[in-house]
């Protein structure tokens, strides 16, 4: 079994409340009973406990935690389920509560339309007031229902068996989503235990809550394997520190309100320009992990592994410990500046902190860690390889895009190789096969991922499983590519990758780089000999066997949420880093010492951060100009764009291990709004370049002065400095609690009109007509990333926008391409008299009904509002798998049938286009009939419905054809295949050649 992770259901909070009903073990005619009289039935496992040292425990210690499926292959448990608080409750008399309140309105305004006697009119209104009471007591908030969770837990029948489920724990990575992991209360006692690994915290009132859930649930980190070391194999030494003078733009608290215990529970943020001390943790969650414990677990051509055990989180850099040592003299454990309960220098396998051993921010020391250290420790990733071959490329995202000042020729300059990429897609059916390729083998998916971890797949793996089938059919006859069925989904291809590049989704050259920082110093410091300066790398240098040494290399983060976010290094060779590391293409190696970056990199730490990497010149080029680019600020010469820096209080705030105080830290948590402040933060960029560049021009009219312009967009800049600041503040909510209210900064700035409102027509729904009304304006390009439609989107001078304007420009296909022939030209002909007509049909009808289905899973609806994109997908898969498995019984592919569907889908296409022509012309004749507005528009609303009515079988065929195709590919491709005419001599493939006349990105092909 290859998938170690557990499926566990995933339920709203507003289901388990009145209880329900789970029902693995159930038969059939039970389940139904239970539909009948309307109970809430659990079934589908669209949850995961992901493999870790959690589940390691659970199925040691508790055989009948963890089940088997044999049907999936697949590990389950009903005894863990996570639970959303996405949606209030509502009971059942709610509705017709809400209904009757309706009514009662209704015949108010009719008595007070008739001035009918007072006595009636306050008797009505004391009823709405009556149910206005009893609606309160109907229905639970979101923070309500977790209230009542978090107190009581919820009962299910699980296979007749009551269980109660109890809050367990959350995890970083979802708990900015606000799910939580309820647990089956026999278990819970033993796994917080487990858990909390002996840290004191019943009846205790001076917790860090945030601290402990981050920390007690890295055991349920996501792991790919195991190794074995004890902790005896440990070396503790001090973080290693930097501390400077610069000139940074720092946010410091304000306002400031302070508890009985003098703790700081309220402030507001204030950003200026601050010359001031600033000190880097160089050492920030990196540890070094001796290279024999990479080659025992198969990973010595790896540089890093991030690794897992009780109360530890850290990334281990792959280093040959013992060759340092014994280079530098070391063989006795007392020559080392640091703890170990190691008896031999031979046994040190790690270094590491205090910043990696969380059990030390509660009052523990380094041997109480010991103590309580498993043997098994757990690798949750390594530095990530490209694993796909398509010219080395990587995905920008908007924000870098958006923040470099581009101007509108050097945005056509950049997008220059993708939009000769898009004209080869449309026109070179060879570079078109090539692009199916990356589709069919997850090439670009893993791309996108890479550059954003929330990208949504769901159109790229649909175009996955179609991609196999049409380049399989290219591959055997490239006349192909003119039939209706592969244009349009040529059509669709082109159109999904102009989308995500107006997304900013743009490739260039480069890779998502694990950041290491001052290995080798770390190393001098285990000895005692580091002396508080790089012996390697300087501020602006970087270490990187991707690139040549001498290049520059820009580096940024995701998210960026400003100009200051962002750097330009120059790749420099060190041979220690030969010497006793063992770096890879995918990592990048800095120094902290002395350089604010981990700032500028938006709170970079050391513990698996990674960075895109890229020797674009032209990116290179735009950051350089960005970091020196000066202005001046009260007769002083400064950075533009001073790195923003968070110089806010951190510490904590005491609370309780209760219901009531957890769940005020997780409601907290959840609202911590990081899409919206990025989203603020980068319209508040587009109005800074804007302004930039207008006021520029009206400078040389004279219209303005340069030094109200500069001041206007340092006090702009401020504002986004605060925001920068507020975006970290929010991404670390779920381990540290912070005295500030996210809405409340955003609502500050939103208030000084920066973005400013505008008149625009909104559709009401409800009279389906178009209204004025005053909106909020967006810069233009939101409109392309899910943006709202309640706005006014408007074209700025700025980078994300000048590139929708580029990528909005005309259609470039070939007219000689356009020639379209049936899909029968190119089939062998078969005697379809002898085709099987009822089965065909059967099969027809049955692509309909997954078509239906699949439709009805994304239709906008109240119950698809409450299912996330992940549910979604999975419901898609599910329903994929059933049909693929009823259709591949219900048929037997031969020639005559691929031939007579065949033959049926050619001969709706044609019929269509014919009947849509004859619409067109009749359309066109309505609105020139003379008639008035209304007559017109209620002449085209009847032609268009019975237009449809009329063509519906043919309409169907249409929709689904190509979904016909893919599934008689599916059922038996060397059939189906069979089934064409076979031109292997006119099939053509490109391959990287120096001399090739074809250019992709960079990269010369040539054709075969």
């Amino acid at each position: 079994m290859e998938n170690k992770n557990v499926m566990i259901l995933n339920v709203q909070a507003k289901d388990v409340i009145n209880g329900g009903y789970i029902v693995d073990k159930t038969s059939k005619k039970d389940i139904d009973e239970l539909y009948k009289a309307k109970k809430r039935v659990f079934r589908k496992y669209r949850g995961s406990m992901d493999y870790s040292l959690l589940t390691i425990y659970l199925q040691k210690n508790h055989k009948k935690f963890v089940k088997y499926n044999k049907n999936k292959n697949r590990l389950y448990s009903n005894n863990i389920i996570t639970v959303n608080f996405d949606y209030s409750y509502e009971s059942e008399d709610l509705q017709e509560t809400k209904t009757k309140i309706s009514e009662l309105y209704k015949e108010l305004r009719g008595i007070k339309k008739n001035k009918t006697n007072t006595p009636i009119i306050q008797t009505k209104k004391d009823e709405i007031a009556n149910l206005k009471e009893h609606k309160k007591s109907s229905e639970l908030s979101t923070q309500e229902l977790r209230q009542k969770l978090y107190k009581d837990g919820f009962t299910l029948n699980v296979n007749d068996k009551e269980i109660t489920y109890v809050r367990l724990y959350r995890s970083s990575g979802s708990a900015r989503d606000g799910k939580i992991n309820f647990v089956n209360k026999d278990y819970y006692k033993d796994i917080i235990t487990y858990a909390m690994a002996g840290l004191e915290y019943k009846d205790k009132n001076d917790l860090d809550l945030p601290s402990i859930e981050a920390y007690i649930s890295l055991i349920a980190s996501s792991i790919t394997d195991t190794f074995q070391m004890s902790p005896k194999n440990v070396l503790f030494i001090d973080d290693i520190t930097s501390t400077f003078t610069d000139t940074v733009m720092g946010t410091e608290l304000t306002n400031i309100i302070k508890n009985e215990n003098g703790k700081i529970v309220k402030g507001d943020l204030k950003t200026d320009i601050l010359e001031t001390k600033i000190t880097n943790k160089i050492t920030d969650g990196e540890a070094l992990l001796d290279k024999s414990i990479f080659l025992d677990t198969g990973l010595e051509d790896k540089a890093v592994m991030q690794i897992r055990n009780r109360h530890y989180k850290g990334t281990g850099i792959n280093t040959d410990i013992q060759a340092f040592f014994k280079e530098h003299g070391i063989t006795d454990i007392s020559q080392l500046k640091g703890k170990t309960l190691a008896k031999k220098i031979e046994d040190i396998k790690l270094i590491t902190t205090k910043s990696s051993i969380k059990y030390l921010k509660f009052n523990k020391t380094f041997e109480d860690w010991c103590k309580i250290a498993d043997d098994t420790w757990g690798i949750c990733k390594t530095d990530k390889g490209q694993h796909h071959n398509f010219n080395e490329m990587a995905s920008t995202h908007y924000q870098l895009l958006n923040t470099l000042g581009m101007s509108y020729k050097e945005m056509e300059q950049f997008l220059k190789p993708t939009i000769e990429y898009i004209k080869l897609l449309k026109n070179d059916v060879t570079v078109f096969k090539l692009h199916l390729g990356l589709l069919v083998d997850g090439t670009l998916k893993e791309i996108l991922i890479n550059s954003d971890e929330n990208f949504d797949t769901t159109e790229l793996d649909d175009f996955k499983s179609d991609s196999e089938f049409i380049l399989n059919m290219l591959k055997i006859n490239e006349d192909f590519i003119n039939t209706p069925i592969c244009k349009k989904f040529r059509e669709e291809i082109i159109t999904n990758y102009k989308k995500n590049v107006k997304k900013g989704h743009v490739l260039i050259n480069g890779t998502y780089a694990t950041v290491i920082s001052n290995p080798y110093e770390y190393l001098l410091a285990s000895v005692g000999k580091y002396k508080n300066v790089s012996e390697t790398l300087q501020p602006q240098q970087c270490y990187c066997k991707k690139y040549t040494e001498g290049e520059d290399i820009l580096a940024v983060r995701s998210p960026q949420p400003t100009m200051s976010n962002v750097t330009v290094m120059e790749n420099t060779y060190c041979k220690e880093f030969d010497t006793y590391f063992n770096f890879t293409d995918n990592v990048i190696v800095i120094s902290s010492i002395g350089w604010n970056i981990m700032e500028q990199l938006s709170s970079l730490d050391f513990d698996g951060d990674a960075c895109l990497i890229t020797n674009s010149k032209l990116l290179t080029q735009k950051c350089k100009q960005l970091e020196e680019d000066k202005i001046t600020v009260n007769g002083k010469l400064v950075k533009r764009f001073l790195v923003s820096t968070d110089f806010t209080t951190k510490s904590s705030i005491d609370r309780s291990y209760t219901p009531e105080n957890l769940c005020d830290t997780d409601i907290k948590c959840a609202e911590g709004k990081i899409g919206e402040c990025i989203n603020l933060v980068q319209m508040l960029n587009s109005v800074y370049w804007d302004r930039k560049y207008k006021g520029e021009k009206e400078i040389k009219k004279g219209i303005l002065t340069k030094e109200d312009l500069e001041e206007g967009l340092l006090e702009l800049y401020k504002d986004i400095s605060n925001l920068n600041v507020l975006s970290c503040i929010i991404i670390d909510s779920a381990k540290k609690e912070s005295p500030i209210t996210a809405k409340t900064e955003m609502d500050k700035i939103r208030q000084k009109g920066y973005l400013g409102r505008e008149e625009t027509k909104i559709y009401n729904k409800e009279t389906k007509e178009w209204e004025e009304k005053e909106v909020g304006i967006r810069p233009y390009f939101f409109k392309f990333l899910n943006g709202g439609k309640k706005y006014k989107f408007n074209k700025y001078d700025t980078g994300m926008d000048y590139l929708v304007k580029i990528m909005n420009k005309g259609n470039d296909r070939k007219a000689e391409n356009d020639k379209t022939i049936p899909l029968k030209n190119i089939l062998v002909k078969q005697k379809i008299n002898k085709a099987n007509r009822k089965k065909i049909q059967r099969f027809i009808n049955l692509v309909e009904k997954e078509r239906e289905k699949i439709k009805a899973v994304f239709t906008k609806s109240e119950e698809n509002a409450q299912k996330s994109d992940e549910e979604k997908y999975k419901k898609y898969k599910e329903i994929k798998d059933e049909y693929k498995q009823k259709i591949e019984e219900g048929i037997e592919l031969t020639s005559i049938t691929v031939y007579a569907i065949i033959k049926r889908l050619d001969k709706a296409t044609a019929i269509l286009e014919d009947n849509r022509k004859i619409l067109n012309q009749k359309l066109k004749d309505t609105k020139k009939s003379g008639v008035s507005k209304e007559e017109i528009k209620d002449s085209i609303e009847l032609l268009k419905n019975k237009f449809v009515i009329d063509n519906e079988e043919y309409i169907t065929y249409k929709r689904i054809g190509r979904l016909i195709l893919r599934h008689l590919h599916n059922i038996d491709s060397v059939q189906f295949l069979s089934c064409f005419i076979v031109k292997p001599n006119a099939t053509t493939t490109i391959y990287r050649s120096k001399d090739g006349d074809i250019e992709i990105y960079g990269v010369k092909y040539k054709k075969l």
